[in-house]
């Protein structure tokens, strides 16, 4: 499929060698890096092959989300597979040790009131979790808290 939109793809054993070295332009990674033991090794993989001014676009669960604080390991973010739990200070620090500028990083989940509604949780009372509630869905994007975070870096050098 990828072949007929004109599209290579390219094995990660080949990103080991020097084939790629400063040759990719963007680097897509959505719901991947949690997945990974040593999420810092994508970053240096990319920090290699992305050109100078390459950007990094990634999607990954938030571990310090309102969700998360709560339902602790009920949460749809923690499960086996997750293996690497990365928060938005991992994040601006894994770009930092790496050579890259995190240009945006936020929060931009929809569905954090609902999952902990759909949860019955008794640790927050129901009047926070009505619809109509002054604990807006805004908020908790605003305060970088949601349980799905985003971010684009670029590459300094």
């Amino acid at each position: 499929l990828l072949k007929v939109a004109g599209l290579d793809l390219v094995d990660f054993a080949d990103l080991e060698t020097e084939t790629f070295n400063d040759f990719f332009s963007a680097i897509c990674s959505f719901e991947v890096i949690e997945h990974l033991l040593l999420p810092g090794k994508f970053f240096a993989t990319a920090a290699k092959v992305l050109k100078s001014g390459g950007l990094i676009f990634c999607s990954t669960p938030n571990s310090v989300s309102l969700e998360v604080g709560i339902l602790k390991d009920k949460s749809s973010s923690i499960d086996i597979e997750h293996i690497s739990l990365l928060s938005p200070l991992a994040i601006k620090f894994l770009c930092d040790a790496h050579g890259f500028e995190l240009l945006e990083l936020e929060t931009p989940g929809e569905f954090d009131l609902e999952l902990l509604q759909d949860f019955k949780t008794s640790v927050l009372p129901n009047r926070l979790l009505r619809r109509g509630s002054r604990v807006r869905q805004d908020a908790i994007k605003s305060a970088c808290v949601s349980s799905h975070m985003r971010f684009v870096a670029r590459k300094t050098s």
